[in-house]
C-alpha cells in the first residue's frame, strides 16, 4: 500500500499540533499549581545554605511560608508577656518538603495544640530548618542568629545525622532543590527536576539494597553535644527527638542511634525516641512515610503529636516545684 506524500505532510502537521498543544497546556498547568513559584534559597558562609528570607510562596499547590531569618514560619513578633516559645531545628523531615502546605507540617500543628493548650499565653513555634542541614548547619545557625529566647529548644535527628558534616560543596543555584531564582518556564522544572526524580524513585524501588545507616563521626556526635549545650543556655529545656527511618521503626537501636543518644543525654537534653508512637499510629492509620525518611501528612501530625507532649512535660511545673 502506497502512502501519499500529502497523507505524511498532514500526519505530520497533526504530530507538530499535537505535540505543541501538550507542552502549551503542560505550561499552562505547571504555573497554575505553581512550578514557577518554588520557594528560594542563599548561600551562606556560616551553615552552607538556608532559605531566603521574607517568601510566601505557592508550590505543587501548596502554601510555603519563610520568616525574615529563614524559618518556615510567619514572622516573628515582638515577645508578649507570658508568651510560649518554642524553637524547633532540623532538616528536611521538620521542615516538611515541598509536597507538603504550611498547616500541614508538624511545627504549624504544634503552635495550634500548644495554643489551645495554654489559652492564656500567646504561642510562637519557629521552624528553623533546611533540606539536607546536619548538626553542624545547625549550630551555625544558632550561632548565628541565636535562640531567640525560645522557653524550649526542640533538635529533630535521624540516624542520616550521624555522619552529617558541612562541606561547602557549591548546591545553591546548582541543584534543583535549591534555586536562587524563580524559574522562567514549568516545563524546565518538571524536566530537569521531576521526571528524573520519578526515575530516580522508580530505581529505588526496584532495588533490593537499603538504605545503609551511617557510622557515628565523633566530630558530629561532639557538634550535637555543642549544639544542646548551646540552646540551654540560662538552664532552658533542650529536647532531642529521634525520628526513626521507616526501616527502623521495629527495629533495635543501631549504632547510629545510640550515639545520638548518648551525646544528646551527655549533653543534658531530654531524649525522646519517638518509635512507640509512630508504631501505635502506623498500626491503624494511613501511611506515615513517603520514602525511606520523610512523613506524610499524617506522618507530620505523628510528629506533633511527639513534639506537643515533650513540650507540655517541659514546661509543665514538677510537683513540688
Amino acid at each position: 500500500m502506497k502512502i501519499s506524500r500529502r497523507f505524511v505532510r498532514r500526519a505530520g502537521v497533526a504530530f507538530v499540533i499535537t505535540v505543541a498543544v501538550l507542552l502549551v497546556g503542560t505550561e499552562i498547568v505547571g504555573r497554575l499549581i505553581g512550578l514557577c513559584d518554588p520557594p528560594l534559597s542563599v548561600a551562606d558562609d556560616r551553615m552552607e545554605y538556608r532559605f531566603a528570607p521574607n517568601q510566601d510562596c505557592t508550590f505543587l499547590g501548596n502554601r510555603i511560608i519563610i520568616n525574615q531569618f529563614s524559618q518556615r514560619s510567619p514572622m516573628i513578633t515582638e515577645r508578649a508577656e507570658n508568651e510560649l516559645r518554642v524553637l524547633v531545628i532540623g532538616d528536611s523531615i521538620a521542615y516538611g518538603g515541598n509536597q507538603l502546605d504550611q498547616s500541614d507540617i508538624a511545627t504549624t500543628r504544634l503552635a495550634a495544640m500548644l495554643t489551645r493548650e495554654f489559652d492564656h499565653r500567646r504561642v510562637q513555634v519557629l521552624n528553623a530548618s533546611a533540606g539536607s542541614w546536619g548538626p553542624a548547619n545547625e549550630l551555625a545557625y544558632v550561632d548565628a542568629f541565636g535562640d531567640f529566647g525560645a522557653d524550649v529548644s526542640i533538635v529533630i535527628l535521624s540516624t542520616q545525622d550521624a555522619d552529617d558534616r558541612m562541606t561547602f560543596a557549591p548546591t545553591v543555584g546548582v541543584s534543583s532543590s535549591y534555586p536562587d531564582k524563580k524559574p522562567t518556564s514549568a516545563l524546565s522544572v518538571l524536566f530537569s527536576r521531576y521526571i528524573p526524580r520519578f526515575f530516580a524513585i522508580r530505581a529505588a524501588q526496584d532495588s533490593a539494597t537499603q538504605t545503609a545507616t551511617p557510622t557515628p563521626d565523633p566530630a558530629v556526635m561532639e557538634t550535637i553535644t555543642k549544639l544542646v549545650r548551646r540552646l540551654s543556655s540560662g538552664a532552658r529545656p533542650v529536647i532531642v527527638v529521634m525520628h526513626p527511618q521507616r526501616e527502623e521503626l521495629n527495629a533495635p537501636d543501631n549504632p547510629a542511634w545510640t550515639a545520638i543518644h548518648t551525646a544528646a543525654e551527655t549533653a543534658g537534653a531530654t531524649f525522646i525516641d519517638a518509635r512507640p508512637t509512630y508504631r501505635e499510629a502506623a498500626r491503624a492509620g494511613p501511611p506515615l512515610y513517603r520514602d525511606a525518611i520523610h512523613p506524610t501528612s499524617a506522618g507530620q501530625q505523628v510528629l506533633s503529636a511527639v513534639l506537643h507532649d515533650a513540650v507540655l512535660a517541659a514546661v509543665t511545673p514538677k510537683s513540688g516545684q
